[in-house]
């Protein structure tokens, strides 16, 4: 392993423990050392730098777009789509946490195009769930988020592409529960939840089934937080218990 690859490399272990300043020291240790290396390396690096320099300050676009922007523009280069369409629903989160709405829109919409453009199903769908996120924000693009959501549950169900299917009946229910709506919002979360208990009983490695409850705990969360709003304290027992049961 060379020097490049130890800084790289620590770098990757402290942005995953959010130390990510002491991430962004490393990262740049491995620039100042990146002459010669692959774009498959200098893309996944200047990737980590964005999310590191994103991570430690969404307010401050300055540095988390420098970096997304240097590795679209390499991914670009080596016309990897799946890379392509990821950079920019990152720099899609940059723009609208720093309160640039239409270049967040923008790049979005370029994620959605180059993933239709892919021919890669699961990657379209991941970008489909970021554009109904960000319409889901917005009072007049709600019911647009809504029916977008609905088409990508219903495929996803289809296809047992099951963190799609969650994440899609997670986006509904939120924007039942922004609009008034607590009881529709608590019954598509609990119906979610039952299909999450029903998925984990089939799955025997005890190790694996947690994880997979765990993975979905959002939902279990909502519908936990909507009980407890209605004073209704013993189902919000019942429902962490559910998430706690093996």
């Amino acid at each position: 392993m060379d020097e490049y690859e130890v800084h790289a490399k620590k770098g990757l272990q402290l942005l995953e423990r959010e130390k990510f300043m002491d991430a962004i020291r490393e990262f740049t240790e491995a620039q100042k050392l990146a002459e010669g290396k692959s774009p498959e390396e200098l893309g996944e690096l200047y990737s980590r730098l964005s999310q590191a320099y994103y991570a430690l300050n969404q307010k401050d676009p300055s540095n988390s777009e420098k970096y997304c922007v240097m590795s679209i523009e390499i991914h670009r280069k080596m016309n990897d789509i799946a890379m392509i369409v990821m950079d920019l629903i990152n720099l899609a989160y940059i723009y609208a946490d720093s309160g640039s709405a239409e270049q967040a829109d923008f790049a979005i919409n370029e994620a959605l195009k180059a993933a239709e453009e892919s021919g890669d199903p699961s990657l379209l769908t991941m970008a489909k769930l970021t554009y109904a996120e960000f319409i889901s924000k917005k009072a007049k693009t709600r019911d647009k988020a809504i029916q977008l959501y609905g088409e990508i549950s219903i495929t996803a169900r289809e296809n047992e592409d099951w963190e799609a299917y969650f994440e899609a009946q997670h986006g509904i229910a939120t924007i039942m529960r922004d609009r008034g709506n607590a009881d529709e919002s608590y019954r598509i979360a609990n119906e979610a939840i039952d299909k999450i208990l029903d998925i984990s009983s089939g799955i025997k490695n005890q190790k694996e089934r947690k994880s997979f409850k765990d993975s979905f705990s959002y939902l279990f969360d909502l519908a936990s937080d909507i009980a407890m709003e209605n004073e209704e304290v013993g189902e919000a027992i019942k429902i962490a218990q559910k998430l706690a049961s093996e």
